[in-house]
């Protein structure tokens, strides 16, 4: 029976082999590097989700370029070099750079109803007729005068005053053929682009990035001196690929090279190492197809992360060499013998993995299938192929019975552990006692500092609205959102009066309710068109035709939103508009420029009133991190609760012996924490999740033979393959990793060293 379980295993590893060369190229494009992707969906705001997805969308595939010098000329200069350069590429000129031209003409058939803010209260004030005739007339008569409409369409320059007060909504001006905004006494040209594919693209992140840097190349040889900027989703995923292409080599050749080399210098031979690697590589050949079979995307830090199940999968290779040290018993019996005791580790140690699948962080169950499934085919390997493939003996190295010999001098309860005991108690509660929590998303997420800086030196220069922080406002339909989004801008419009905020994006300052727009137009009629008004008096004085000029005036329709949102000019803010909600209401965004300071941020949170919610991303985050985190804490105990039911069905009154050095083990993790002013994250209960499933295997080796020096070698081996895995992963340049690393680290160290401490006199055995 055990030979057609091992020739099954077989064709199933082949079976995998062969869909993983014949999906090679598809699933290349199914590795994610969206790092929000790894974060939590949060389900109690769905609204917000849907926000911040599509200003994700809107905002993925573009790129913008600054090329900035003291001389506008150099700048252009620059800029053109760097712009023929990417000519051609998978980076094309993004048409919202060619929307401007064409706003005035969009919008002229609709001036009827369109007023600047400053237009507004003039027509309100006393005079108001008298000014504006003023002002016609002044405009009429200069010898220069310009505008978007000729004179006789826009006598009193409504219509242009409206034009001009939308440049306020971006700083970048027209310079020729050019895009041009002045910071700080330079001259930025602005050249923004659209990628042609996703930014989480591998290989178009890697086209792009070489393509970008040849094109700065060429801007500063055209222009040396040239200050060149950009910005864009696309070069943060391409250094977060970058870095988990590095890490994941580090981690997995480090890893690797360092447990061959125990395995041969304890195992004495080759054979010993190459039955190590099988069973590494079958574990990471099952734990790639589930997890490809299982997600749509597979992200590349569940790949880092997956190069650390090297330290782990050996486990039951190393326990199944070790038990070969030296005996001359049959190899079916030997391994008929230890499967029960394998069967139970493999059992515990999935009982930590998969219980990270019962969150819904979505990085947290990919690593979790990875990683069980990697573990579950390392174990099918040892269990049905070394039976057949692995030496009767192995002759005891020196280092083996060294290492075996220590396990007599260990300290034990009972005996001399009872002081150490207490030594850990003291030091545990001191540690505790200091222990803290921080669940702030930006202690877990490290950009690229070089690409951060460029980042916030582009949205400082064009004062670009911020994402993580921004209104949704609710209305019954669009006509009441748009009403209601009006409303918050005239709040908002005293935050930029007392400069907390340096501006804001709305859709109700390109498209004003119909209700602002009729009370606009009403008030343009009643004070300049009605008899005896403004425009009887400049028709009188310029020949105006005043009749015609008024009735053009107020026949022109008002502006529609799904008019505006059908029409090219829209492009540019179409996203703020979140449409039909499942109730039928709609919503739309309002995004902030300028916030800076906490109060402003409490300020504004004030304001949330029904149908208007502040929503601070950054924050929510946190808080779903730590919702996350206690939730694990609850897993965390519910596991330890499964596998001290798993451990008594063996072992019975024994099987504290077997999980009492992880518990140890994981309240001194805690403790060191709290010792070095370290804070419980949401990744350190991960650590310590997984540390119950690879922890406790090390008391079930021991106390299926508690005085059998074999086993602790395989122990002290299958630690050390674990330290050095997650050891590399504390290196890791992704701080949620080196907060998981370090902890695990720790935790292996502890549930190393009081193992032995655990183990039952040498006479006795539960195991039947």
């Amino acid at each position: 029976m055990s030979r057609w379980l091992a020739v099954a295993w077989l064709v199933a590893c082949g079976a995998a082999v062969g869909w993983l060369l014949h999906e090679g190229r598809s699933l290349q494009r199914r590795v994610d590097t969206d790092l929000f992707a790894l974060l939590p969906t949060d389900t109690l705001d769905p609204l917000a989700e849907s926000a911040l997805a599509a200003m994700a969308s809107a905002g993925e595939r573009q790129l913008v370029v600054l090329v900035g010098d003291a001389d506008a000329a150099r700048a252009a200069s620059g800029a053109r070099a760097l712009a023929a350069s990417l000519a051609g590429g998978p980076l094309h000129p993004s048409a919202s750079g060619d929307v401007a031209g064409g706003i005035g003409a969009s919008y002229a058939p609709h001036r009827g109803g369109l007023l600047s803010a400053e237009d507004r209260a003039r027509l309100g004030a006393a005079g108001a007729a008298e000014y504006f005739a003023q002002r016609a007339l002044a405009a009429a008569f200069a010898p220069l005068a310009a505008g978007v409409l000729p004179w006789s369409q826009d006598p009193f320059a409504l219509f242009g005053n409206w034009l001009a007060s939308q440049g306020s909504v971006t700083r970048v001006r027209p310079q020729g053929d050019l895009l041009a905004v002045e910071s700080q006494q330079r001259t930025y040209i602005v050249l923004p682009y659209e990628i042609d594919g996703s930014a989480f693209a591998l290989a178009l992140q890697q086209t792009v990035t070489e393509r970008l840097a040849t094109a700065v190349a060429a801007a500063r040889a055209a222009a040396p001196g040239v200050e060149v900027l950009s910005a864009g989703i696309v070069r943060h995923a391409a250094a977060a690929a970058a870095g988990a292409r590095r890490e994941m080599s580090m981690i997995g050749s480090g890893s690797t090279f360092g447990v061959l080399l125990l395995v041969v210098v304890v195992f004495r031979g080759f054979r010993p190492a190459a039955l190590v690697v099988l069973s590494l590589l079958t574990g990471t050949l099952l734990a790639a197809v589930v997890s490809f079979a299982l997600f749509a995307h597979v992200h590349v830090l569940t790949l880092v992360f997956g190069s650390s199940l090297i330290g782990v999968a050996v486990d039951y290779g190393l326990l199944a060499l070790g038990a070969s040290l030296g005996s001359d018993e049959a190899v079916a019996s030997r391994y008929r013998r230890l499967l029960p005791a394998m069967l139970l580790a493999l059992a515990t140690t999935l009982v930590g993995y998969l219980a990270l699948a019962a969150t819904p962080f979505t990085g947290l169950v990919q690593m979790a299938v990875f990683s069980a499934a990697g573990i579950s085919g390392a174990w099918l390997t040892v269990a049905l192929w070394f039976p057949f493939l692995a030496p009767r003996s192995i002759a005891e190295s020196g280092a083996a019975r060294r290492i075996g010999a220590a396990l007599g001098a260990w300290p034990r309860l009972g005996g001399r552990g009872w002081p150490l005991l207490a030594v850990l108690a003291a030091i545990t509660l001191a540690g505790l006692a200091q222990l803290r929590a921080d669940d702030d998303v930006r202690a877990l997420v490290r950009p690229d500092p070089t690409l951060l800086r460029e980042q916030l030196a582009v949205g400082r220069i064009l004062d670009l609205p911020s994402p993580a922080q921004f209104f949704i406002v609710e209305g019954a339909d669009g006509e009441a959102t748009l009403r209601a989004t009006e409303r918050l801008a005239t709040t908002l419009d005293g935050f930029v009066a007392a400069h907390r905020l340096s501006g804001y994006e709305s859709v109700a300052r390109w498209v004003p309710s119909a209700a602002q727009q009729a009370a606009d137009a009403r008030r343009v009629h009643e004070t300049l068109f009605a008899p005896g008004g403004a425009l009887g008096r400049v028709a009188a004085q310029t020949g105006l035709d005043a009749a015609a000029a008024a009735a053009a005036w107020r026949s022109s329709p008002p502006v529609t939103l799904e008019a505006w949102l059908a029409d090219p000019v829209s492009a540019p803010f179409r996203y703020l508009w979140l449409g039909k909600l499942s109730g039928g209401a709609t919503a739309t965004l309002v995004l902030l420029k300028g916030l800076g300071d906490a109060d402003t941020g409490r300020a504004l949170a004030a304001l949330a009133a029904p149908g208007l919610r502040y929503v601070d991303k950054p924050a929510q985050i946190s808080l779903l991190f730590k919702r996350q985190r206690q939730l694990l804490a609850v897993l965390l105990g519910a596991g330890y609760g499964l596998a001290a039911v798993l451990l008594w069905l063996r072992y019975r009154a024994a099987s504290w012996r077997v999980l009492a050095p992880t518990v140890v083990a994981t309240l001194l993790v805690l403790a060191v924490h709290g010792l070095a002013g370290l804070p419980v994250q949401l990744l350190t209960l991960v650590s310590l999740l997984l540390l119950l499933g690879m922890g406790v295997d090390y008391g079930i080796f021991l106390i299926e033979r508690p005085a059998d020096g074999r086993m602790f070698v395989a122990i002290c081996l299958s630690a050390a393959s674990t330290l050095l895995s997650f050891g590399l992963l504390a290196f890791s340049g992704t701080p949620a990793l080196r907060a998981f690393g370090l902890a695990t680290l720790l935790g292996i160290i502890f549930v190393w060293l009081l193992a032995p401490v655990c183990r039952l006199p040498a006479a006795r055995s539960p195991a039947p």
